[in-house]
C-alpha cells in the first residue's frame, strides 16, 4: 500500500542529463510515472511452419506520466511545473514577490534560478519494498500539458501531463521538504471570478482551464529513446464555466456574448494570507457554445466552455503568483 507517496523534481541545463531533485511537493490519488515502448512485431515474412510471427523490434521507448499535486501559495514545486508549461517567467519586488508566468514556445525557460533549463528531472516515490529502487525517475521531460479546475466543495489541484526520455527505478531522494500545506493551500472559499468585468463567483460552481502544448515524442536514429520532446502545432488553451441560471449576476448576459461571438476577459482570483494570492487571466476568450438542459429536480444552469487566444500584446494565458520566495 503506498502510504508515503511524494514528488519531486530537478531543473536541467542540459536536456537528458538527469540532475538532483531539489523541489517536492505531495501526490494526489491518480499520478503516477511510467516507462512505455512501442514494440511491434517484427514484418519478416514467417519461416515456420505455423507461419507464426518470430520476432518483436522496439518502435520507441519514452516516459510519461500524470502529476498531481494540492495547489499551495508558498509550493515552488508546482510553480517550476508551471513555468515548464507556460514558457516564460519573469520575477518582480522585494518581498512578497510576484511571478509572473505568460505563454512562449519551448526552452530555454529565461529568468528564475536556473535561466538556462530546458528540461526536468522528475522523481516520483512509489514506496517499493526494495529499498534501492523505492522511486522511479525520467530525464529530459516536458510538460504536455497542465490543468486547473476549481469546483466547489473540491479540493483544488495542479494536474500535469509530462513526457520524457525514460522512467528508471531508483532511490528515492532522502529528506524533502513539502510545502506548508496547512497554512498555504489554496481553497475553493477563496476564488473570485470575473467575466467581463461582473463578478460572478457566487452563481458558479466550477470553472477549469486547461493548456495542451502539443508536445510528442521524436524517434531519431542513433537512441531508440525519445529525443527531447517538441511541440507539433499551435497549442490549445481551453476551459469551461458551470453556472447556475441566474438574474443576478446575469446568465443571459453571458449566453449573449457566446451567440454574438464576442470575446471577453475571464479572470480568476484566488486570494490567500495576506500577500499570496494567484490570478489567471485570459484576456480574448471565446465562448464557444451556451448549453442548458433544464432537469425535473434539478436547477437551471449553464455551461460555457471557451477557448482563450492571444491577440495582440494579450497572451492567451497569464499567471500571476505572489508570495514570499525570492524565485523558482
Amino acid at each position: 500500500m503506498p502510504y508515503n507517496q511524494f514528488v519531486g523534481l530537478g531543473e536541467e541545463t542540459a536536456a537528458g542529463t538527469l540532475v538532483a531533485r531539489t523541489r517536492f511537493a505531495k501526490l494526489m490519488e491518480g499520478s503516477g510515472l511510467n516507462h512505455r515502448a512501442d514494440r511491434q512485431v517484427s514484418a519478416k515474412l514467417s519461416a515456420n511452419v505455423g507461419g507464426d510471427a518470430e520476432s518483436v523490434f522496439d518502435k520507441g521507448q519514452w516516459g510519461e506520466g500524470k502529476v498531481i499535486i494540492p495547489a499551495s501559495f508558498d509550493d515552488l514545486f508546482g510553480l517550476t511545473l508551471l513555468k515548464h508549461g507556460m514558457g516564460l517567467y519573469a520575477v518582480s519586488g522585494a518581498g512578497p514577490f510576484t511571478h509572473t508566468l505568460t505563454r512562449k514556445v519551448g526552452p530555454p525557460f529565461a529568468a528564475g534560478a536556473i535561466p538556462t533549463a530546458q528540461a526536468l528531472s522528475l522523481e516520483m516515490n512509489y514506496e517499493l519494498p526494495d529499498a534501492s529502487l523505492q522511486a522511479r525517475v525520467s530525464q529530459a521531460c516536458r510538460v504536455k500539458g497542465f490543468r486547473l479546475a476549481w469546483n466547489a466543495g473540491e479540493e483544488f489541484v495542479i494536474d500535469a501531463d509530462v513526457i520524457g526520455k525514460e522512467a528508471a527505478q531508483a532511490a528515492k531522494s532522502g529528506a524533502p521538504t513539502f510545502p506548508d500545506y496547512d497554512a498555504y493551500e489554496m481553497k475553493f472559499a477563496q476564488v473570485g471570478v470575473s467575466i467581463a468585468g461582473v463578478q460572478y463567483a457566487s452563481v458558479i460552481s466550477g470553472l477549469e482551464i486547461s493548456v495542451d502544448n502539443m508536445h510528442e515524442t521524436r524517434f531519431r536514429l542513433g537512441s531508440v529513446f525519445t529525443q527531447p520532446p517538441l511541440r507539433r502545432g499551435k497549442a490549445a488553451i481551453t476551459g469551461a464555466i458551470r453556472m447556475d441560471w441566474e438574474a443576478t449576476p446575469s446568465a443571459k448576459t453571458l449566453w449573449d456574448l457566446w451567440k454574438a461571438k464576442t470575446s471577453t476577459e475571464i479572470i480568476v482570483t484566488i486570494t490567500g494570507p495576506t500577500n499570496y494570492s494567484l490570478v489567471a487571466t485570459m484576456s480574448n476568450s471565446q465562448f464557444l457554445s451556451g448549453d442548458n438542459s433544464p432537469e425535473e429536480g434539478q436547477l437551471q444552469s449553464l455551461e460555457l466552455p471557451f477557448q482563450a487566444l492571444h491577440h495582440a500584446t494579450n497572451t492567451a494565458l497569464k499567471l500571476v503568483v505572489q508570495n514570499q520566495s525570492a524565485t523558482v
